[in-house]
């Protein structure tokens, strides 16, 4: 007879304050890696979802200010919300540093591959890099 193991407790993430949130946002390295932050924790996306992103998944007609998030965790695909900040900020991105992109293109795309998207492993260094270097990370 097999005896059903324990469940794992679960714990709740971290969560940062605001000026932790802040001292992180303005750490940011470069234009693209602030965005990248701000997208993150203003619409709540998984790094994987934020990675692959489209300059089409947005949608800031006033009426939905939302963005849309195709195959994320499952397979499903999901709406997220957009802040008006955000969106200021996602503008200003998309300006200067993506100036000639198609709205089909990546919103993040690869600092090597342009024509694909962001490893998430960079975006795992925007958001480490950003924390400083007392929290047990070392980028390899």
């Amino acid at each position: 007879m097999k005896i059903p193991l324990g469940r794992c407790p679960q714990q709740l993430p971290e969560l940062l304050s605001r000026t932790e949130v802040a001292a992180l946002l303005n750490a940011a390295v470069s234009m693209k890696a602030r965005t990248f932050l701000m997208t993150a924790y203003a619409s709540g996306l998984r790094l994987n979802e934020l990675c692959h992103l489209r300059g089409c998944d947005i949608d800031s007609a006033p009426d939905r200010m939302c963005i849309r998030v195709i195959h994320g965790k499952g397979g499903k695909d999901r709406y997220s919300i957009l802040m008006p900040d955000l969106l200021e900020q996602l503008r200003l991105y998309w300006r200067t540093c993506r100036f000639g992109a198609n709205a089909s293109d990546w919103l993040f795309p690869g600092r090597r591959h342009p024509f694909q998207p962001l490893d998430c492993n960079s975006g795992q260094y925007y958001y480490y890099s950003g924390r400083g270097s007392n929290q047990g990370y070392s980028p390899a």
